[in-house]
């Protein structure tokens, strides 16, 4: 969560796709969103990047398998209107 953290690992990720997190993940110190954010502003290109916010779960989605299935069917989608495929 430290902004001023270690993100040497995370400097080094060449590959950009999607982070998703539970909106009440209480592994962030009560800030999931900011946490992925932070996150990805240490990124190679956070720009490429998606995040996701699961709103109303914790990490395991728990009740919100469907809403994660519908958001990452969501996520291919654009990826392929993107591709034009």
């Amino acid at each position: 969560m430290e902004k001023n953290g270690d993100f040497s690992q995370i400097n080094n990720i060449e590959h950009s796709g999607a982070m998703l997190i539970g909106t009440y993940d209480r592994f962030t110190y009560g800030d999931p969103s900011g946490f992925l954010e932070n996150i990805n502003n240490h990124t190679k290109h956070p720009e490429k990047n998606k995040l996701i916010f699961v709103p109303n779960t914790g990490h395991t989605y728990q009740g919100k398998q469907q809403k994660v299935a519908d958001m990452l069917l969501d996520l291919l989608n654009e990826w392929r209107n993107e591709q034009n495929l």
